[in-house]
């Protein structure tokens, strides 16, 4: 159909541009009679084409209400992808609209859909539940999303972006949170934990709120904050920072148990080096002296604060009036970025 259109769009065009250089001020009868004609083929198809749309609308209302059509959801879902991806290449997006789903829950939760179409049949590529703010890009290998996810990581095979998503814990009728979760670094799934972007000379002390940005975010969460989680969910912790002082990245994992427990509770106490100079894993881009030479460990205060360290030479500080990361400047001078994620189990 749609090649069709393109056709009699094209022939269109070449009659008209006839019309303009041949006889534009007394046009032949039997040039007007077939332009006239297109029109009327080319409104006929136009109207097709949208009855099509309102048609699959009132089918994926339909589906939203067909129990068994989503991997671990109930009919009583909104919240869910309704279909695999069909066809078989790339193809053509022509619309974008927001379908709702009263019939399933009276809240009329919306959804996101993209409709394709190729060789005059529509295709359901994806439909993604809002609040998510990206979605898979087109094709025919996209796998259902998890529309309520416990954590980042439940995303991270689902072929989402980095950004801010809504993570639900306790489940569809619990408590969500907008986590950013970086979907890219090391398999993805990474939840940003703590971020402090700071410019040279600012002060500012540690705010204690659940950060959503890690390139311009100014605070740290506990993950027992977020209630739902608790301590065996989280498999890993991930470490971040740079300096204006020096050209060095700190960017490590560490799954021992000491860093978890720090990313989860806060609590310095028991702290030892031997916790951070070993079985730590560098990532892409560390070039850091920390944590492998660390020689001390702060034992109290706040987990930003020293948590590993070599006295008066490589430090890992964010306090009001010393920000330090790989250095010791003692000082708020320079620029510094400080990140924590924790990658939680799906």
């Amino acid at each position: 159909m749609m090649a069709q259109i393109m056709r009699l769009a094209f022939l269109a065009d070449f009659l008209r541009t006839c019309l303009v250089h041949g006889a534009a001020s007394n046009p032949p009868r039997a040039l007007e009679g077939v332009v006239a004609d297109l029109k009327g083929v080319v409104a006929l198809q136009a109207t097709t084409i949208a009855n099509h749309q309102a048609t699959l609308e009132s089918v994926l209302v339909r589906l939203a209400a067909l129990e068994g059509q989503t991997r671990g959801h109930t009919a009583s879902d909104p919240h869910r992808t309704l279909l695999e991806a069909n066809g078989g290449h790339d193809q053509t997006v022509i619309t974008s609209r927001s379908v709702k789903t009263c019939q399933v829950n009276a809240t009329c939760d919306s959804f996101v859909t993209n409709l394709h179409v190729t060789g005059g049949l529509y295709y359901q590529n994806f439909l993604v539940p809002l609040p998510y703010t990206s979605a898979p890009s087109a094709g025919p290998s996209l796998a259902p999303t998890f529309s309520t996810p416990f954590s980042c990581s439940s995303m991270s095979d689902e072929g989402f972006s980095s950004g801010l998503y809504s993570v639900y814990p306790t489940g569809r009728s619990g408590t969500s949170y907008d986590v950013y979760c970086d979907m890219s670094t090391d398999g993805g799934g990474w939840m940003l934990t703590a971020s402090y972007n700071r410019a040279a000379g600012d002060n500012a002390d540690v705010v204690v709120a659940l950060p959503t940005e890690p390139d311009s975010g100014y605070s740290h969460v506990l993950v027992n904050a977020l209630s739902g989680y608790s301590l065996s969910d989280i498999l890993e912790v991930r470490y971040f920072c740079t300096s204006g002082s020096h050209s060095r990245t700190l960017h490590f994992k560490t799954t021992t148990s000491f860093a978890r427990n720090l990313a989860f509770t806060g609590d310095l106490t028991g702290n030892s080096a031997s916790y951070w100079n070993s079985g730590f894993t560098p990532l892409d881009g560390h070039t850091a002296n920390l944590p492998g030479a660390t020689t001390y460990a702060a034992q109290s205060g706040s987990m930003m604060d020293h948590p590993f360290y070599v006295a008066s030479t490589y430090h890992w500080i964010v306090r009001a009036g010393r920000f330090e990361c790989d250095d010791y400047t003692s000082s708020n001078s320079y620029a510094t970025k400080h990140l924590m994620y924790v990658r939680m189990a799906a």
